[in-house]
């Protein structure tokens, strides 16, 4: 059981478009997801998909947003990065580590993260870290949250005529497949995503300045645009073009 920091509506399957860096010319990238922008010094990481601790198909690993952020921080031709999100959000894993890449790499060379049009849960976890957070007038963030989805198959299979019996060596050891879901082991998978939201939250809290208590009462609530900002967790409003436009400019090679 993998916790994860995603909107549910994106759990299934995502199946994202392959990102701007694979288009780019490969002396102008910036590990897996980087680029430099054609004719400046801004640097570009673009996080679009679903978030997992390593990179599958169809996903986008937190190793590879470290990776591609390390790349910008030692190139010479880079002077500002921006991070391009498209995202829902993924797993828990691996994804504190990415949020401190983000962080380390804007005490050197200034950051800005862009929600165009997505950076929701484990992804706005990412663009807190950032030293401005840019929201499409369109897009959303938030979506603050953990959860933990286990599956009762416990009456399919004795539909299939078969009963699963698990000999752990303790009480909590459960949860395979075929076996009844019981209200113990459901308190403590409520434990550990507890757990993991207390840290997102105080996280968020501190690097946007908020009391962590309004990050508990929006109760994971998604906000778009101007509300985002009204929110606080948005500076400002922008069309991703145009921010492309304001921080090329000036940074011309």
């Amino acid at each position: 059981m993998i916790p994860l920091a995603i909107q549910p509506d994106f759990l299934a399957a995502v199946h994202p478009p392959a990102g701007p860096a694979e288009s780019a010319d490969a002396a102008d990238r910036l590990g897996p997801l980087g680029f430099v922008a054609p004719g400046s010094r801004l640097g570009v990481v673009a996080v679009e998909g679903v978030l997992t601790r390593e990179p599958h198909p169809g996903t986008i690993g937190c190793a590879e947003i470290i990776e591609s952020l390390a790349a910008a921080a030692d190139d010479d031709r880079v002077d500002a990065v921006l991070l391009h999100l498209h995202s829902p959000g993924g797993e828990v894993w691996g994804c504190e580590e990415a949020v401190r890449a983000v962080a380390e790499l804007h005490e050197t060379k200034p950051v800005t993260a862009l929600a165009a049009d997505m950076a929701c849960s484990a992804a706005y976890w990412l663009a807190c870290a950032a030293g401005e957070v840019v929201i499409t007038p369109a897009g959303c963030v938030g979506s603050i949250g953990v959860a933990n989805v286990i599956y009762d198959e416990s009456e399919w299979y004795r539909q299939l005529g078969l009963r699963v019996i698990a000999v752990t060596s303790g009480t909590l050891k459960h949860g395979f497949p075929g076996e009844p879901i019981g209200d113990e082991l459901v308190e403590h998978q409520m434990e550990q995503v507890d757990e993991l939201f207390a840290r997102f939250a105080a996280d968020v809290a501190a690097r946007r300045r908020l009391p962590a208590r309004r990050i508990a009462d929006d109760q994971a609530r998604v906000f778009t645009g101007r509300l985002a900002v009204a929110a606080g967790l948005a500076d400002r409003t922008a069309h991703a073009s145009a921010v492309y436009a304001e921080l090329m400019e000036g940074m011309q090679r």
